[in-house]
């Protein structure tokens, strides 16, 4: 039971397990020598507490170095799942386009209609259009899907 009463006088909220050992170890340290005014701070020590500090320096530099990394690779994630949706939809967009200009030019073949012919004109235009879009947005999708 001893222990759970330890816990709760050195528990700080957010504090990480480390931290919480390291607390332990001191106190134990203290009740041991029977007083802060027993301690004898070595040289030793002393390097410790340097160290310590360093240590959670480096620490914390990793930490923050692996959140950006994390936010770039989601960032690059994101990037290329709108790439690749650009290029489906124009995709079918380009399909459906070509389908209507066959479409149109058979009416046209059949009717002897030439508004139909500028209006298949149209549609190939646009089609082309979006073929070139689509294939820039593939070339980008490729360079992006790379890295």
């Amino acid at each position: 039971m001893r222990e759970a009463s330890i816990n709760k006088e050195l528990v700080v909220e957010n504090q990480q397990e480390q931290s919480l050992v390291a607390r332990r170890v001191i106190k134990d340290h203290i009740l041991h020598v029977k007083g802060v005014t027993d301690i004898n701070i070595t040289r030793a020590v002393v390097l410790a507490a340097h160290s310590a500090r360093s240590k959670y320096t480096h620490y914390s530099e990793a930490a923050t170095e692996k959140v950006k990394q994390d936010k770039k690779r989601k960032a690059e994630t994101d990037a290329v799942r709108e790439l690749e949706d650009k290029r489906k939809f124009l995709k079918t967009d380009i399909s459906s386009l070509l389908s209507k200009s066959k479409e149109l030019y058979e009416k046209c073949e059949n009717t002897g209609n030439l508004t139909l012919l500028h209006k298949r004109v149209l549609f190939v235009e646009r089609q082309m259009t979006r073929r070139s879009s689509w294939q820039h947005l593939t070339r980008r999708w490729q360079n992006v899907s790379l890295i």
